[in-house]
């Protein structure tokens, strides 16, 4: 990701942990050779800190994929409180009518004002207001309370949420993407692709942070080659590699 975004001129983060644990792996790599040659070159070898930088980042995105793994799992147990199918009555019934007349349909295809009967034990298919009956419901996949709550006529209920001891007929008052529960489900979805706004400014400083870090790095690199005494390119080398690694793992990153 990194090296594709430096190529589409667009650096971020990851160009700079990829340029710079690449750059300590290769030189490491090189001097591994020349230990034959001269055996203090033993003290000069980097692996370590290519391989810590790269632990470190990938245990972040270790993390953040459990995280996506979480939500989605919230957004399925969202999902699945609703009913697939539901018991609808004429829309010419009225408080007294036999609720007999009564027949199921999916409740995808319930329209807004459509009358529903809940049973004790079913969970409440849409959004509505109670015109019949009256009940106590379990509000807690929204709320987080725990106790059930006291519904009566003319009280709104939540799709999604648990119908206690009564029977009840409710006016649907929501339906498809404009549900209560349809909405959480679009917000948790939203969160999960949307980056947090202190992501998005480390993304814009990023795209200036990486360039001069890379600048600073080729200016030593070159400062070190043209001033330096024996062993020039070495230590040029060493320099410029050192102040990528440096930066690499710096708190913007993290």
């Amino acid at each position: 990701n990194g090296i594709s975004a430096a190529i589409h001129k667009n650096p971020n983060m990851n160009t700079l942990v990829a340029v710079g644990s690449l750059s300590s792996f290769i030189y490491s790599l090189v001097l591994t050779f020349l230990i034959p040659i001269d055996n203090n070159e033993v003290h000069n070898l980097y692996f370590e800190s290519s391989a810590m930088i790269l632990t470190f980042i990938m245990t972040g995105k270790f993390l953040e994929g459990q995280s996506t793994e979480k939500t989605k799992s919230a957004i399925s147990a969202l999902v699945s409180l609703t009913p697939d199918k539901c018991l609808i009555l004429p829309s010419s019934w009225k408080s007294g009518d036999s609720l007999q007349d009564a027949s199921e349909i999916l409740v995808e295809k319930v329209t807004l004002d459509s009358l529903l009967i809940v049973k004790p034990g079913q969970r409440i298919p849409l959004d509505g207001k109670i015109i019949f009956g009256k009940t106590t419901v379990d509000e807690s996949m929204l709320t987080g309370e725990s106790l059930p709550i006291e519904k009566k006529e003319d009280s709104l209920v939540i799709g999604g949420s648990l119908n206690g001891n009564g029977l009840i007929v409710i006016k649907v008052s929501a339906i498809g993407n404009d549900t209560t529960l349809a909405k959480i489900i679009s917000f948790v979805e939203e969160a999960q692709g949307k980056k947090a706004p202190i992501s998005k400014i480390a993304d814009k400083i990023a795209g200036i942070f990486v360039p001069i870090v890379l600048g600073i790095a080729i200016l030593t690199f070159v400062l070190w080659f043209v001033l330096g005494g024996d062993n020039a390119l070495a230590q040029a080398l060493l320099a410029a590699v050192t102040v990528l690694i440096i930066a690499c793992p710096c708190a913007l990153g993290l």
